[in-house]
């Protein structure tokens, strides 16, 4: 069963003031620095999308609308403020916006593309195919767990954010977001492991 793990970020303090000096210029209306902005983080908010979404042509589209309302908006961004979590509280909210327009079968999509952009040269097609099948494990169970649930685990578990940062994106104390986290992981297991049990005896 595939196994997930924390991912802390760290930020020296050059890098830091480079991020505060690429939010100064976008603020200021430089267009070349919103789209260093996009390429410096599409890839984050993408990941977070993907996960909540489960679907490629629906995370696109969405990271897409993210960074337009950055865009519309940026004249209020602040050079000092953590930009991923400002990133993801607006990625979170367009996610939400389809949940309601979409049934839970068209958000269920499937993933059999989700290998296609893996460079072959990586690993061996055996191993590949493993990892697929387990990446496509982990986005169906996650998919089916409560929104504020599958949102705290994403951003705990995938994209490395800490409790205060997490319960500042979604609007609630951090003793509900630990909460949050620690249902939606038990429940997350538990689905992963039915699911290998299912998979093991169909094997047999």
């Amino acid at each position: 069963m595939a196994q997930v793990n924390p991912m802390p970020q760290k930020e020296d303090a050059a890098g830091s003031n480079q991020e505060n000096h690429l939010i100064r210029r976008v603020a200021e209306g430089d267009e070349q620095a919103f789209a260093q902005f996009v390429r410096l983080y599409t890839a984050p908010v993408y990941r977070f999308i993907r996960r909540m979404v489960n679907s490629i042509e629906d995370a696109e589209d969405l990271t897409q609308e993210t960074f337009y309302a950055v865009y519309k908006h940026r004249h209020t961004l602040r050079p000092d403020a953590e930009i991923l979590p400002y990133l993801y509280t607006i990625a979170r909210r367009k996610a939400v916006s389809l949940f309601r327009w979409r049934t839970v079968r068209q958000i269920l999509l499937p993933l059999s593309d989700a290998h296609e952009n893996l460079p072959a040269d990586m690993e061996s097609p055996i191993h590949t195919i493993q990892q697929n099948r387990e990446e496509a494990a982990i986005n169906l169970a996650l998919a089916t767990l409560p929104e504020n649930q599958r949102a705290a685990l994403v951003l705990r578990f995938f994209e490395g954010l800490t409790y205060p940062e997490i319960a500042g994106i979604l609007n609630k104390p951090e003793g509900t977001v630990k909460s949050l986290v620690f249902r939606g992981e038990q429940t997350l297991r538990l689905k992963l492991s039915y699911r290998a049990l299912i998979e093991e005896r169909g094997s047999q």
